[in-house]
């Protein structure tokens, strides 16, 4: 009886303790993508997490970590890149990534998977941590479109970090990633859309998605650069003087 007792009263105290953590730090997350008429892309992170989640010594691992990537990769430059520890004992990280080629992305992040599973670069609960704010990420090419499919997965993560947590402590904080392409996307499940339908918003309530995934999915079209367009006006004028020849010259042949 009293041993129960016992149980429940660290189990009334642990959950006080989570109540008072959580609702004294801020949990935010933004990502920016954006791809640009030559396919290049650039990446902007801004994510604060309480040091209950993710302590200051794992959030400079993690930058350790992605400084280098542009040494692995040479499409992969990196432009701005910290971690810091702000208010109320929160960790902020804060990165800007630059590639070359978009289309080069899936298969770089299959690479660094495929190393992190086989090399020790990270800690084990730091690199669960790392999958979970990267989740499943498709990118795959169909006829002139670029199909592009992200699952974030945060039950995992953040049951082993906090057994004990109600999705009600998490309050109104959320996660916001955008993408933005050269042309509007084709079809895609964003929750909003601006600049004329060329930047798409995804907003993940993060208490919502306690238990479940959150998909994001977008079909783009697959941005040409300018000097593609330039070479196939170049031929089409070049097809049309071709063609002007043959007529003056078959005009003077029947003249004549």
């Amino acid at each position: 009886m009293v041993e129960h007792t016992v149980r429940k009263l660290l189990g009334v105290i642990t959950l006080l303790s989570m109540v008072l953590i959580i609702s004294g730090c801020k949990i935010d997350g933004e990502e920016e993508i954006e791809i640009h008429a030559d396919g290049a892309l650039t990446m902007r992170l801004n994510y604060q997490f309480p040091q209950l989640g993710l302590s200051l010594t794992e959030g400079k691992a993690l930058v350790a970590y992605l400084q280098g990537l542009d040494d692995r990769h040479e499409s992969i430059s990196m432009n701005v890149l910290s971690c810091e520890r702000a208010s109320n004992a929160t960790v902020r990280i804060i990165a800007e990534i630059h590639s070359k080629d978009a289309m080069q992305l899936g298969e770089i992040m299959a690479a660094e998977s495929a190393m992190l599973e086989g090399d020790e670069l990270l800690e084990i609960s730091l690199l669960a941590k790392l999958k979970a704010i990267i989740g499943e990420i498709s990118i795959g090419v169909e006829e002139l479109n670029i199909k592009f499919s992200r699952a974030i997965k945060l039950d995992d993560l953040l049951k082993s970090e906090l057994p004990n947590i109600n999705r009600d402590l998490l309050g109104n904080y959320q996660f916001r990633y955008s993408l933005t392409s050269p042309r509007p996307a084709r079809n895609h499940n964003a929750t909003t859309t601006s600049n004329n339908g060329k930047t798409l918003t995804w907003v993940m309530p993060l208490k919502q998605y306690v238990n479940e995934p959150f998909i994001m999915q977008a079909t783009l079209p697959i941005p040409i650069p300018w000097w593609v367009w330039l070479l196939v006006g170049l031929a089409i004028l070049v097809m049309l003087l071709v063609l002007w020849k043959i007529f003056c010259y078959l005009r003077r042949k029947f003249k004549s």
